[in-house]
């Protein structure tokens, strides 16, 4: 979270909106929460034009968990990809926009 806040300030230093990417464990409404209230809070003030967006980007498992550095467990990946699946984002977060690979 503090490399996140980093990245807003030095957009809002520049004054000119970034690309900052937030790993794949922040797949719920709580874990997202303080993201995208920081982004309101220090980033729209200074650049209202700025957007927050969430993106989900599919991709085939089997490449997903060849590619992993971790070695999460396949049955935690499904547990990770249900949740994900299944999370009813609050209306006032950014709507997600699916990406597929």
């Amino acid at each position: 979270f503090l490399r996140y806040l980093q990245a807003l300030h030095i957009a809002v230093l520049r004054n000119k909106p970034v690309a900052v990417f937030v790993d794949n464990t922040n797949i719920g409404a709580v874990e997202m929460a303080p993201y995208i209230m920081a982004f309101n809070a220090l980033v729209l003030p200074i650049i209202p034009d700025a957007t927050l967006r969430i993106l989900q980007i599919h991709c085939d498992m089997k490449v997903a968990l060849s590619r992993q550095e971790h070695n999460v467990p396949h049955s935690v990946w499904l547990n990770m990809q249900t949740r994900l699946l299944s999370e009813q984002l609050p209306p006032w977060f950014p709507q997600i926009q699916v990406i597929c690979v």
